[in-house]
């Protein structure tokens, strides 16, 4: 016999696995990168795995690091953006 206790935690366990899956298939398309600045490898690994995930994340990230690395779109997709 499942108690309230233990059907909430199976619930939760349910909501934990389907909503990753979710998440990934919601995913934006990646961005393609075109660095119109110098960039270490390490900068460069870092931005792309934000541009892979979409533009809004990578829009996030140089948000949340514009006094670190002072990275701008335009220096990042190209002069076109």
């Amino acid at each position: 016999m499942m108690t309230k206790h233990s059907r909430n935690a199976a619930a939760a366990l349910l909501l934990a696995a389907v909503l990753p899956a979710t998440a990934l298939a919601q995913s934006e398309p990646a961005v393609p990168l075109k660095p119109t600045i110098a960039l270490t490898p390490a900068e460069y690994a870092r931005v792309k795995l934000y541009a892979d995930q979409g533009i809004d994340e990578l829009r996030r990230f140089l948000w949340r690091t514009r006094m670190i690395y002072n990275f701008q779109m335009g220096d990042l997709l190209g002069r076109d953006y």
